[in-house]
This record gives structure tokens, C-alpha cells and sequence, in this order.
């Protein structure tokens, strides 16, 4: 169906872009979860601490991971900040 349309097949719309799409999908999952919530509050239908609540556990998860790697870049890349 997709040749039928026209449309590419995902390894050559993607392009080795995978993680690209991956991560946006995921920012559109969780932008679309915040209105849902906005308009749940706007109904009454959610209290505004409950979408503070659901606010900040969507920041929490949404830090990235530190790789050892990273953070051993970190405590190794300014030695000049140690010293201040």
C-alpha cells in the first residue's frame, strides 16, 4: 500500500535518523500529555497542585541519564574550577 502512495519505506525516509525520530516522538507524546492535563484542570476535572504534581515527575524523568563516560568528563574537563 505504501509503494501504491507513493510513500518511501522507514529505512529511507529515516536515513539512519532513527534516534532523531525516536526523540521526538517522544517530546510529542509528553508535549500532547501536558495539554491533556491543562485542559483536564481547565474542566476541574484535576486540581492545579495535581498538574504540578505530574509537571514535575515529567521533568524528573525526562533528565537524561549520565553515562559514566559523561560524568567523567565532567570532573575531569575544568580543573581550574576545582581550584576556585
Amino acid at each position: 500500500m505504501r509503494r501504491d502512495l507513493g510513500l518511501p519505506d522507514g529505512c529511507t525516509l529515516l536515513r539512519g535518523e532513527q534516534e532523531l525520530v525516536r526523540e521526538y516522538c517522544k517530546l510529542d507524546v509528553v508535549s500532547t500529555l501536558l495539554v491533556l492535563l491543562s485542559w483536564l484542570v481547565q474542566r476541574g476535572d484535576l486540581e492545579p497542585a495535581g498538574l504540578r504534581k505530574h509537571v514535575a515527575t515529567i521533568q524528573g524523568d525526562a533528565a537524561p541519564p549520565l553515562s559514566s563516560s559523561s560524568a567523567t568528563r565532567r570532573k575531569t574537563a575544568s580543573p581550574e574550577r576545582a581550584a576556585t
